[in-house]
């Protein structure tokens, strides 16, 4: 499917963590292992990262009946602490490929992230995307 056959998913969402510990989050295995593709069914058993333009990613959630289900890509670009983008193919949950584009801003004491993914039906991700960022408050929260 083409990606401009979908409206984007935009999520814009303040975190009480500085833009360093925010990026952090999406790009040190440890700290990716307790929110990003984990549910409450679920957990990532492993991370692996090339964290560099064209470099590959590969995160394997385990759910509950120990199904392995990888989700992974390519990085884009990367600017640390702000911005980071990169591809998303997850083929146990959807075809083909997605871009996803995170920016990263100082708000007070905290960040706002401003989250965009692009080709792939809002329906399917929108939600999982929320109860995430749900999962990444409790992290920041038992961090600090």
């Amino acid at each position: 499917m083409s990606a401009n056959l979908f409206e984007p998913v935009f999520i814009e969402r303040y975190f009480d963590a500085d833009p360093q510990h925010l990026f952090a989050a999406w790009t040190d295995p440890e700290l990716i292992k307790l929110w990003l593709f984990k549910s409450d069914s679920s957990n990532i058993s492993s991370v692996d990262i090339d964290l560099q333009g064209g470099g590959c990613f590969s995160i394997i959630e385990q759910t509950s009946i120990g199904q392995l289900i990888d989700h992974f890509g390519i990085y884009k670009r990367i600017v640390r602490p702000q911005r980071l983008s990169f591809t998303l193919q997850v083929p146990h949950h959807f075809t083909g490929s997605t871009t996803i584009e995170v920016n990263i801003n100082p708000d007070g004491d905290g960040s706002l992230l401003a989250f965009k993914q692009t080709g792939i039906d809002p329906k399917i991700v929108g939600n999982a995307w929320q109860k995430m960022f749900d999962q990444l408050d409790k992290v920041f929260a038992t961090l600090s």
